[in-house]
């Protein structure tokens, strides 16, 4: 095997479609110059998207085991459901008359409302952490699907290849970032405090967001290529039922989101007896994520490059579910606090990093409408609805033994493992239609 310089030369010499190559072949100069804005743009507000994400759910789920304990997470996950139908319809009725930018901005304007609330009122009125804890996946979603949705309609197949996992990389500078800022300021300021920390990184984003749409070409909002979209607000529903396609993709989203919300369950009823105390358990989050960040960020900008050229995409994909199915095996063999840490860190890198880059690309040769309907149903519905199945898991087996949820995983590992399989030769079909 090569090493990594020498690899990264050798596709230079042998004309293979490195990232900066890519650049090179952008078009006129004015041409690259916006593309490469829309870049730094595009990845700047991924950074504060990242950043906001580790200090908010460091600090709100804190909040939530002081007020609710561990037993309330199924509760919260079955309680998401109902929210994620209603958030979805708005979304879909609103989309076309808003357009992209003014969505983006009205999602974290309501997100940083809730967060004000909840770091001054949570003490008088506990609910608020109820709430705050159903709406921080949904608003990250949300602001992700987003971005990415402007991002696959204007960077094509070739450059996806290669630049999708830079910007998973810088990404996760950003969650490193909020993970240090939670270290240092949980315990002086307290769990509650920290989500004021989160302003800065809203005003950012917001602003990057703005030139990311400016500098993609799509300046009346990207959703302006979709045209006339069937009528009716869930029409995202009718593309994955009519697209097998999109279907394998769902269920690929739903069998990890299941194996991370399990593991979560698992991590955090540990967590909870270890750290009795808010804040300390919540600087304790703050030294575990930016592990999870930085080992996110190697297998983005090195990993990633690799696998896909030595084994290709497709077969890439076939390392996911093996690496869930391998911690379970090993949880059950070595339990305890410190393994389990390190297992759902394990689980978490894969999310953030490969599992990430695999599934935007898949969504690389799907239509306008599909990338924006389709996509907001399996991105906002898809990984809450896992998190209503992993509750109703939780409730049935949550009382037992950790083994028993344990082996859940396992079979769910299982069972990914083959429909991942399916969509592999899936996505080869479709490339070969196309061709």
């Amino acid at each position: 095997m090569l090493p990594t310089n020498a690899f990264f030369r050798y596709g230079l010499r042998r004309g293979y479609d490195t990232p900066i190559r890519l650049l090179m072949d952008s078009g006129s100069n004015h041409t690259k110059k916006r593309f490469c804005l829309f870049l730094i743009a595009s990845m700047l507000c991924h950074c504060m998207i990242m950043a906001d994400v580790t200090v908010s759910k460091s600090a709100i789920n804190s909040i939530f085991l002081t007020h609710f304990s561990s037993e309330g997470y199924p509760y919260v996950w079955g309680c998401s459901l109902p929210l994620n139908f209603f958030v979805l319809f708005l979304y879909n009725r609103f989309l076309k008359r808003v357009g992209c930018f003014r969505l983006f901005a009205s999602t974290v304007f309501l997100t940083l409302c809730l967060h004000i609330c909840l770091a001054l009122r949570v003490r008088q009125e506990p609910w608020l952490a109820f709430i705050a804890y159903m709406w921080k996946d949904i608003y990250v979603l949300l602001l992700f699907h987003q971005l990415w949705a402007v991002i696959h309609s204007t960077i094509g197949e070739r450059k996806a290849r290669y630049l999708y996992g830079i910007f998973f990389g810088l990404g996760s500078i950003g969650g490193v970032a909020g993970g240090v800022l939670v270290r240092v300021l949980a315990v002086p300021v307290g769990s509650e405090g920290l989500l004021f920390v989160s302003i800065p990184f809203f005003g950012i984003m917001v602003l990057s967001y703005y030139f990311v749409i400016r500098f993609s070409g799509k300046e009346g909002g990207a959703v302006s290529a979709l045209g006339e979209v069937k009528r009716g607000d869930l029409a995202g529903f009718g593309l994955i039922a009519r697209s097998r396609h999109l279907r394998l993709i769902l269920v690929s989203v739903i069998f990890m989101q299941l194996a991370v919300t399990i593991m979560d369950y698992l991590f955090n009823r540990f967590l909870e007896t270890t750290f009795p105390d808010q804040d300390l358990r919540t600087r304790f989050c703050g030294k575990m994520w930016p592990c999870v960040e930085a080992a996110a960020f190697i297998l983005q900008f090195f990993a990633t490059f690799l696998l896909v050229r030595l084994l290709g995409m497709e077969r890439s994909r076939l390392l996911l579910p093996l690496a869930v199915i391998s911690d379970a095996i090993i949880c059950l063999i070595f339990p305890g606090c410190t393994v389990f840490s390190y297992a759902f860190g394990a689980v978490k890198v894969l999310d953030y990093s490969l599992f990430q880059v695999m599934k935007e690309y898949a969504y690389v040769r799907l239509t306008e409408e599909e990338k924006f309907r389709a996509r907001s149903v399996i991105d906002v519905f898809a990984y809450r609805a896992a998190k209503g199945i992993a509750a109703a898991t939780v409730a049935l087996l949550g009382f037992l033994s950790y083994r028993f949820l344990t082996v859940a995983v396992l079979l769910i590992g299982l069972l990914w493992f083959r429909s991942t399989y399916r969509l592999t030769y899936e996505v080869r079909d479709v490339r070969e239609k196309n061709v």
